[in-house]
């Protein structure tokens, strides 16, 4: 649905299909957390926490760089930290525009987020899969 939309460019149905992907891999990360907890390993509930991890630490790094610009006045090239960092992505992505082929930039725009989404759902299928259906034993851990 995701990629039709993209291709067909119906923001609607792409909206729709971003939501019922996040949904879906919300719940396939709860069963595959639920199945790890049954069969007392931890494995899918370590990633999970460490994606949570990432997360925060990320928005962590973002807070005090936004603090660090207006407490501290912080800056580079004249520029507050986050402005700077907008400021090369902006210069990469008309960069990338001006040495690619309008339709081709335009396509890795769209796909990027697809891919990262695929690469999180094929990480998640990775860890969660089923190798051992029996519980481990106090001598195993």
């Amino acid at each position: 649905m995701i990629v039709g939309a993209t291709i067909l460019a119906k923001q609607e149905v792409s909206q729709f299909g971003w939501t019922l992907f996040g949904i879906t891999a919300a719940v396939n990360a709860i069963v595959w957390s639920l199945h790890d907890y049954m069969v007392y390993q931890r494995r899918v509930g370590r990633l999970l926490l460490t994606l949570l991890v990432l997360a925060i630490l990320t928005l962590a790094i973002i807070g005090s760089l936004k603090t660090g610009s207006v407490l501290f006045d912080w800056r580079v090239k004249e520029l507050s930290p986050l402005g700077w960092i907008n400021l090369q992505v902006v210069k990469f992505a008309s960069w990338m525009a001006s040495h690619l082929p309008a339709r081709v930039w335009t396509a890795i725009k769209q796909i990027i987020p697809v891919a990262i989404a695929l690469a999180v759902v094929g990480l998640l299928w990775f860890k969660g899969r089923v190798t051992n259906s029996r519980p481990r034993t106090e001598t195993e851990d």
